[in-house]
């Protein structure tokens, strides 16, 4: 996966295509059979991409790749995932929120802001409503304001106009929520979020 490696060339991208055009296929075929058995119930479906951040300022996008997303420094590779999404009608769940590029280690040459602002705009551009989350379990101030200020900030994303998220989630819960400065903190910041939630319904 370095600079001059095999994955651009011609069996590479074959193959790169080959293996993420499986994914699509299995996302594709599972998404038409569920909404086929819900779809009168009125259920809202999502469906969850992962946020692969590490090597994304690295041509290859190695990390990306040998998951099957075929998403290169070149190439959009979320496209077609946002395509499968918008006809079949499901939201896209995405996590990470809270992760900043100045946290990362610099021998990852990661960029979760970037990844989430390509995964922001490929969905807004086919319509795809966006649920965001968090993806470490953190409790700090500093990390629940980012994940606000992304759900909710609509020009958060370097100046890009991408809306408000349509929905926030909180996972990875565990005893350190519980613990009284991150429980006093945590309620501040869900009340925050039905204001939010409020302004937006008025």
């Amino acid at each position: 996966f370095h600079h001059q490696g095999s994955w651009d060339s011609e069996y590479g991208r074959f193959f790169l295509q080959w293996y993420s055009s499986l994914l699509l296929l299995h996302a594709d075929q599972l998404l038409a059979r569920a909404r086929q058995t819900l779809g009168e119930a009125g259920v809202r479906l999502h469906a969850k991409l992962p946020t692969i951040h590490w090597w994304y300022n690295q041509a290859a996008h190695a990390a990306e790749l040998t998951a099957g997303l075929y998403n290169t420094g070149s190439r959009s590779g979320y496209l077609a995932f946002c395509q499968v999404l918008s006809r079949h009608k499901v939201g896209l769940v995405l996590t990470g929120g809270e992760m900043r590029d100045c946290e990362q280690p610099s021998y990852a040459l990661a960029s979760p802001e970037a990844l989430l602002l390509q995964l922001r705009a490929t969905a807004a551009s086919q319509q795809v409503p966006v649920t965001l989350g968090n993806l470490s379990t953190r409790f700090d101030q500093a990390a629940l304001a980012e994940l606000e200020r992304k759900g909710f900030e609509p020009s958060c994303y370097r100046g890009i106009d991408l809306g408000h998220a349509d929905g926030l989630v909180f996972g990875s819960m565990s005893d350190a929520m519980f613990e009284p400065q991150n429980w006093l903190g945590f309620k501040d910041w869900a009340g925050r979020m039905r204001e939010h939630n409020a302004a937006l319904a008025a």
